[in-house]
């Protein structure tokens, strides 16, 4: 685990309503009755499937006898999705007289939102079961979903497979299994029938600690190391792992990858722009390019005049979804199209725009989105205190210098980050996330997961887009004011008064994110992270050695004249 870690990510979880879960999933279950083409009905039992698995993984968290149930609808959906024939009104019946809890922590798996992990992916399984006997251990969360899909995959081709899920728990590069008993039973008779004991999660992760203490767990009840299986999302180098030992102890078990680039809604004739890749598309020279992270880059295809990408499937999915059409509604953002197994589709065109373009029309158009936001990117998940974050990653950022009597240790303080205007915040507010349309309008991009994605800093105040828009536009005392004057005359919320405080936030924030990526990247993308660093920090150090000046009250400026090509 790198010490950065701790200032990148969050621990992501959405407060939900147990009955109102439990109704969606029974008109999930309803719905996918109904539909007749065998496609359109795969699709649909894959997002449900989803949606049920993290329910499940919940209810099997709380200790909540309801999980009973719902497995058994999780399982429905998945033999649905392998197209088995399957009636559903039996897991409908069963859930309509159930009864849930009233809050339930729900956990999105980051495979299923951002990864591109497809469910489907995990139906290799078939060529590593030899047995006529299968226990299928998911790792939850994730693997709640994947084992009941493993599962249906196993019992399609004829093999007795049965399911069940684990938690590990611990600091994450020393996970721990406790078995109770019913997982117990459940491994006493694999061990004694001779069957295969598959391990699912999306990962391995950095550690592998989860993969590895869940197969050493069922080792230690008597399973022989060759009779398990770990299968993963994802190739990794065994001897790269951060656990303990790990290379030593993951190569003691088989292991296969599921590989889930096949699930992809074009086939041919697609440009794959992952990773960066869609800068060579709008930039002629190099050295103009934008900063990114390759690895933490979602799937992205470009065909027919379209950009496909990841969006999410589950709940993540729903919600991106949502906050697509609602900004594209207003015409704010370009015009969505889902394309099913978590895929959505946008225009390809128009050009990004540089700093020089920033002006007095553009500034009010951004002002105007912020104060849209909030209304139409509700929050969706817990906010975080991100007071320590921020606190930890100035620290990082200044080379742990001290901030004592300094203006920059008043914004540290804790009450200063107010939180009055909550979102699922944009975080993606620099001038390349911005496209210049033919028509001479401005549309946004990148405006749908990243507020509620597993990085700090989650939703939080609007003012963190507002900081966001001030830092990656660089813009001056005017600028500043113009925006925070225009952004209060369509809101009719004052962030001037607690600006400064979330500028600090967000350049701290983003500086250490970009440390971060920069323990990750090559030479090239490197030079353009250090950058950003030197921006980041320049920004943090100016609260250091000067207070912030004295302002005026703002007065609201005259209305701008329209111009041609306003956005």
């Amino acid at each position: 685990m790198s010490p950065l870690d701790l200032w990148v990510y969050r621990e992501r979880k959405q407060l939900a309503h147990g009955g109102s879960l439990l109704r969606a999933l029974e008109r999930s279950l309803s719905e996918i009755r109904r539909l007749q083409a065998s496609e359109g009905k795969r699709r649909a039992a894959i997002d449900a499937l989803v949606t049920a698995g993290e329910l499940e993984a919940a209810l099997a968290d709380a200790a909540d006898p309801l999980e009973a149930a719902v497995s058994q609808a999780t399982d429905a959906l998945a033999a649905v999705a392998m197209g088995s024939p399957t009636d559903l009104s039996v897991c409908a019946e069963a859930l309509a007289h159930a009864r849930a809890p009233r809050s339930l922590a729900i956990r999105p798996p980051e495979g299923f939102a951002g990864d591109a992990l497809h469910p489907q992916a995990y139906a290799c399984v078939n060529e590593l079961v030899d047995t006529r006997e299968a226990l299928v251990v998911g790792v939850r969360s994730v693997g709640t979903t994947l084992s009941a899909i493993t599962a249906a995959a196993l019992r399609a081709r004829g093999v007795i497979a049965r399911r069940l899920t684990l938690r590990p728990d611990g600091p994450p590069g020393h996970r721990r299994v406790a078995l109770g008993h019913d997982a117990s039973e459940a491994i006493a008779r694999a061990r004694r029938n001779g069957a295969t004991v598959v391990i699912v999660d999306e990962g391995p992760g950095p550690n592998g600690s989860s993969f590895l203490a869940t197969g050493e767990a069922i080792v230690a009840a008597g399973v022989p190391h060759e009779r398990v299986v770990l299968l993963g999302g994802r190739r990794i180098d065994p001897d790269r792992l951060r656990a303990p030992a790990a290379g030593e102890r993951w190569r003691a078990f088989r292991s296969a990858v599921a590989p889930s680039g096949g699930f992809a809604p074009v086939r041919s004739a697609a440009i794959d722009v992952t990773g960066g890749a869609w800068r060579p598309l709008h930039y002629t020279c190099a050295e103009h390019w934008p900063a990114v992270v390759e690895a933490m880059e979602r799937r992205k295809l470009v065909a027919d005049g379209r950009l496909f990408k990841f969006e999410g499937l589950g709940s993540s999915g729903h919600a991106a979804r949502h906050r697509a059409s609602a900004l594209a509604a207003e015409g704010i953002a370009l015009d969505p199209c889902d394309e099913g197994d978590g895929w959505t589709s946008y225009p390809w065109g128009g050009r990004p725009l540089q700093a020089g373009d920033l002006d007095a029309v553009l500034i009010e158009h951004i002002a105007r989105y912020c104060a849209r936001r909030p209304a139409l990117c509700p929050q969706v998940s817990a906010e975080t205190d991100l007071t320590p974050v921020v606190a930890g990653s100035v620290a990082v950022l200044l080379g742990g210098a001290s901030v004592a009597g300094s203006p920059l240790a008043t914004l540290l303080a804790d009450g200063t980050l107010a939180i009055e205007r909550v979102a699922t915040t944009d975080g993606r507010l620099a001038p390349h996330e911005w496209l210049r349309m033919t028509d001479g309008s401005v549309r946004k991009t990148d405006a749908i997961t990243h507020g509620d994605d597993p990085l700090f800093p989650g939703p939080t105040d609007i003012a963190w887009d507002l900081a966001g828009a001030i830092v990656e536009w660089d813009m001056d005392k005017a600028a500043r004011e113009h925006l925070l004057t225009a952004y209060r005359r369509a809101s009719g919320d004052d962030a001037a008064r607690r600006i400064d405080a979330w500028l600090v936030a967000y350049a701290a924030v983003r500086g250490a994110f970009s440390l971060f990526a920069l323990e990750r990247c090559g030479a090239a993308e490197a030079r353009r992270l250090v950058r950003e660093v030197e921006r980041y920090r320049a920004v943090v150090a100016s609260f250091l050695v000067t207070a912030p000046a004295a302002r005026a009250p703002l007065t609201p400026l005259e209305p701008q004249a329209p111009e041609s090509g306003r956005p």
